[in-house]
């Protein structure tokens, strides 16, 4: 993030951030090349100040001097330049060709954090690699719900805005997608999935997806007897899809319990399953927070079966992967070798690791690049991102359809040391 009091102080001191170059590239093949870091040159004032310090008494020229000022702390306050609060910064990425707008919700303290971060950082990352001053990206805030919503998705239709990447909550998104088409631009989903038609797409593989996937993986490899816990805070139903495709693979949910996100809810939940847990050889566990671990934990040590099978979900977030109790557990994810082509670089840039969240945003604005570069602004249409052929990004291959939907190929991983890796053979086991 750049803000723009710093640029005017700073005039004439060079570019502020890595100039990040790639390999020019069309919309079915999105590629990077190797990163340009230009390093400003760094003068010594240390010399200067010491030749003002000694230079013919000028000190104590200065010092014997009367002025209207007596010490520079006489003016304090008067003349201070005074950098506007980060959060009132509009953030955008690069300011040369067609705009993409980032739909996202700022917290309490008015900072995007968490997924949105990653999203945004993701989103980014690549203007900087792919935009090649054909493409920008601006941030618009939409913490203050659905209204707001709409209302930012007008302002950039009106600015010529050409697509949405929106990471908001579900109503803010669904508000925005049941605005008529013509009314504001194209919008790409890479948050929850929301019911929308009308150039809105589902850019994501939600975790319904992954947990149906794992489903199907462990039932192929004999696991048929199934305990799925669902977190308490998730909405009504919400698992009805996923115990519909465990039937369709020949398998049955003996129970599917809820648990509160928490180290006593997850205890309870654990212990409130025993007996049902006896007669399963797989459990499914639901949730997008730490406390999976947690319950995957209190599963294992609550007298499961020795050769109980666990599956996660791609919704469970990426710093859990290096928790020692979910070593051996089954997530069905997209294909994550080619992410590996940019986490170097996003983890040196950011100082976190790459995650889910921002690959998605990376792809999304790549794609919107890739489309811009190819055939300019007026080429980004629904037909063209339905087209049949895909397209390969970070993500893998993927893709889009008339509906709005994304088509992924799921792979089973699984998690040892510390990270997803593709598996091969039968389901893992408790260990």
């Amino acid at each position: 993030m750049r803000g723009s009091w710093i640029a005017g102080i700073l005039l004439g001191a060079g570019r502020l951030s890595p100039c990040l170059k790639a390999q020019s590239g069309n919309a079915s093949d999105i590629r990077t090349g190797p990163a340009d870091f230009l390093s400003l040159p760094r003068k010594s004032i240390s010399g200067r100040l010491s030749r003002l310090v000694l230079a013919s008494g000028m000190v104590l020229a200065l010092a014997s001097c009367q002025s209207e000022v007596d010490s520079l702390g006489g003016v304090k306050g008067k003349n201070d330049l005074k950098p506007p609060p980060s959060t009132s910064v509009t953030e955008a990425f690069g300011d040369k060709g067609a705009e993409i707008t980032l739909i996202l919700a700022k917290a309490p303290a008015g900072y995007v954090m968490g997924e949105a971060r990653d999203v945004r950082d993701g989103a980014a990352l690549a203007i900087g690699e792919l935009g090649e001053d054909m493409v920008h990206a601006r941030v618009a805030d939409v913490s203050k719900g659905a209204a707001t919503g709409v209302s930012e998705a007008a302002a950039a239709k009106a600015r010529g805005s050409v697509v949405l990447v929106s990471y908001a909550p579900s109503n803010v998104t669904s508000a925005i997608a049941a605005m008529p088409a013509d009314q504001r631009p194209l919008l790409i989903n890479v948050g929850r999935q929301v019911s929308a038609s009308g150039g809105v797409f589902s850019f994501a593989s939600d975790e319904v997806d992954s947990a149906i996937a794992g489903l199907k993986a462990a039932a192929a490899n004999g696991r048929r007897k199934f305990v799925v816990f669902v977190p308490s805070d998730y909405p009504a139903g919400y698992e009805a899809g996923i115990l519909s495709a465990a039937s369709a693979a020949g398998g049955t949910v003996l129970a599917s319990p809820r648990y509160v996100a928490s180290s006593a809810g997850v205890s309870e939940a654990a212990l409130g399953a025993q007996a049902v847990l006896k007669s399963a050889d797989a459990v499914l566990v639901l949730g997008n927070t730490s406390t999976v671990a947690g319950l995957v934990s209190a599963v294992k040590t609550s007298g499961a079966p020795p050769k109980m099978a666990f599956i996660g979900t791609s919704g469970w977030p990426e710093e859990v992967l290096s928790a020692p109790s979910v070593t051996g557990v089954m997530i069905a994810s997209v294909d994550r070798e080619n992410r590996t082509l940019i986490a170097e670089r996003y983890n040196r840039r950011y100082g976190r690791p790459l995650s889910a969240a921002a690959a998605y945003g990376y792809d999304a604005v790549a794609l919107a690049s890739g489309i811009i570069r190819a055939k300019g602004p007026a080429g980004l249409t629904p037909e063209l991102l339905t087209r049949k052929a895909g397209f390969t990004g970070i993500t893998g291959l993927f893709r889009l359809t008339a509906s709005g939907q994304a088509e992924r190929k799921l792979t089973p991983h699984v998690i040892s040391n510390g990270r997803l890796e593709r598996m091969s053979g039968p389901a893992p086991v408790k260990n």
